[in-house]
């Protein structure tokens, strides 16, 4: 009676203990999957930072593309203003040149006219 007792007792702390592993074990996997979408949760919520920094980053990007390109526009035009002012002054330039020549042809032709005629009366 004693031994029957005791294999009852056992019985008992061995199905206690076994309820008590199994109940550790699901709280264990409560806690391990708690955790794991906190991680989760974490590791979005860090993606998500990062995505927003990428995000402004693009946008300060692109509004430095936008400036350089509205300075590039700028440059270009004063290029241009700049081409065609040198353009008219080379051509204002030569101008004055064949105009001087003219004139030094012009006077040179009336010295050697007049020099013939002075020779020729003579």
């Amino acid at each position: 009676e004693l031994l029957a007792h005791a294999r009852e007792e056992v019985e008992q702390e061995k199905n206690h203990a076994l309820q008590e592993a199994s109940q550790v074990m699901i709280d264990a996997r409560r806690e391990a999957e708690r955790v794991k979408e906190s991680a989760a949760s974490e590791g979005l919520e860090e993606n998500t930072l990062r995505k927003e920094r990428l995000l402004a980053q693009i946008e300060a990007l692109e509004e430095r593309k936008a400036q350089l390109e509205h300075e590039i526009a700028e440059l270009q035009q004063t290029l241009t203003n700049l081409s065609t002012r040198l353009q008219a002054e080379e051509a204002a330039a030569r101008d004055s040149i064949v105009a001087q020549l003219d004139q030094q042809k012009q006077a040179f032709d009336d010295d050697m006219r007049a020099r013939r005629e002075a020779q020729q009366q003579q």
